[in-house]
Protein backbone atom coordinates (compact mmCIF):
# COMPACT_ATOMS: atom_id res chain seq x y z
CA UNK A 1 0.00 0.00 0.00
CA UNK A 2 2.89 2.37 0.77
CA UNK A 3 4.25 1.91 -2.75
CA UNK A 4 0.87 2.69 -4.25
CA UNK A 5 0.43 5.73 -2.01
CA UNK A 6 3.89 7.05 -2.90
CA UNK A 7 3.18 6.76 -6.62
CA UNK A 8 -0.42 8.00 -6.33
CA UNK A 9 -1.93 4.74 -7.53
CA UNK A 10 -5.48 3.62 -6.66
CA UNK A 11 -6.20 -0.04 -5.80
CA UNK A 12 -9.77 0.43 -7.01
CA UNK A 13 -8.61 1.72 -10.38
CA UNK A 14 -5.97 -1.01 -10.65
CA UNK A 15 -8.58 -3.74 -10.19
CA UNK A 16 -11.00 -1.99 -12.57
CA UNK A 17 -8.29 -1.79 -15.27
CA UNK A 18 -7.46 -5.48 -14.83
CA UNK A 19 -11.14 -6.46 -14.87
CA UNK A 20 -11.59 -4.85 -18.30
CA UNK A 21 -8.93 -7.16 -19.75
CA UNK A 22 -9.68 -10.40 -17.94
CA UNK A 23 -11.60 -12.99 -19.92
CA UNK A 24 -14.46 -14.64 -18.00
CA UNK A 25 -12.43 -17.81 -17.42
CA UNK A 26 -9.43 -16.03 -15.82
CA UNK A 27 -9.26 -15.34 -12.08
CA UNK A 28 -6.84 -13.06 -10.27
CA UNK A 29 -5.35 -15.06 -7.39
CA UNK A 30 -2.87 -12.49 -6.10
CA UNK A 31 -1.33 -9.17 -7.08
CA UNK A 32 1.66 -7.42 -5.52
CA UNK A 33 2.80 -3.96 -6.66
CA UNK A 34 6.49 -3.11 -6.85
CA UNK A 35 8.57 -0.18 -8.06
CA UNK A 36 10.94 -1.40 -10.78
CA UNK A 37 14.43 -0.12 -11.66
CA UNK A 38 12.97 2.54 -13.96
CA UNK A 39 10.81 3.90 -11.08
CA UNK A 40 7.66 2.48 -12.70
CA UNK A 41 4.92 0.49 -11.01
CA UNK A 42 5.18 -3.20 -11.78
CA UNK A 43 2.50 -5.73 -10.82
CA UNK A 44 3.56 -9.24 -9.80
CA UNK A 45 0.43 -11.33 -10.39
CA UNK A 46 -0.74 -14.89 -10.10
CA UNK A 47 -3.78 -15.82 -12.16
CA UNK A 48 -5.76 -19.01 -12.47
CA UNK A 49 -7.49 -20.26 -15.60
CA UNK A 50 -9.59 -23.21 -16.65
CA UNK A 51 -7.59 -23.54 -19.88
CA UNK A 52 -4.21 -22.40 -21.18
CA UNK A 53 -6.01 -20.69 -24.05
CA UNK A 54 -7.78 -18.37 -21.60
CA UNK A 55 -4.39 -17.27 -20.25
CA UNK A 56 -3.14 -16.59 -23.78
CA UNK A 57 -6.27 -14.47 -24.36
CA UNK A 58 -5.44 -12.51 -21.19
CA UNK A 59 -1.82 -11.97 -22.35
CA UNK A 60 -3.01 -10.67 -25.71
CA UNK A 61 -5.25 -8.21 -23.87
CA UNK A 62 -2.36 -7.02 -21.69
CA UNK A 63 -0.08 -6.58 -24.72
CA UNK A 64 -2.73 -4.52 -26.52
CA UNK A 65 -3.49 -2.31 -23.53
CA UNK A 66 -2.33 1.27 -23.01
CA UNK A 67 -2.03 0.81 -19.23
CA UNK A 68 -0.17 -2.51 -19.14
CA UNK A 69 3.16 -3.11 -20.86
CA UNK A 70 5.75 -5.82 -21.19
CA UNK A 71 4.10 -8.86 -19.58
CA UNK A 72 6.71 -11.44 -18.54
CA UNK A 73 5.75 -15.00 -17.62
CA UNK A 74 7.75 -16.37 -14.67
CA UNK A 75 6.18 -19.78 -14.32
CA UNK A 76 3.11 -21.94 -14.48
CA UNK A 77 1.61 -24.94 -12.72
CA UNK A 78 -0.94 -27.47 -13.96
CA UNK A 79 -4.18 -28.22 -12.12
CA UNK A 80 -3.97 -30.54 -9.13
CA UNK A 81 -6.51 -32.35 -7.02
CA UNK A 82 -6.50 -29.44 -4.51
CA UNK A 83 -6.18 -26.63 -7.07
CA UNK A 84 -8.36 -27.27 -10.16
CA UNK A 85 -7.00 -24.32 -12.19
CA UNK A 86 -3.88 -23.78 -14.27
CA UNK A 87 -1.84 -21.15 -12.40
CA UNK A 88 0.45 -18.60 -14.02
CA UNK A 89 2.80 -16.08 -12.40
CA UNK A 90 3.69 -12.97 -14.38
CA UNK A 91 4.81 -9.39 -14.02
CA UNK A 92 3.61 -6.45 -16.03
CA UNK A 93 4.48 -2.75 -16.02
CA UNK A 94 1.44 -0.68 -15.06
CA UNK A 95 0.88 2.93 -16.10
CA UNK A 96 -2.32 3.99 -14.39
CA UNK A 97 -4.15 6.88 -16.01
CA UNK A 98 -5.19 9.22 -13.20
Amino acid sequence: NELLYRKGISWTRTFADLEKLMPPRVRLISVRPQINNDNEVSLDMQVGTETREAFVEFLIGLEGSEQFRTPVLHGDAPPTENQPLFRFRLTVTYDQKL
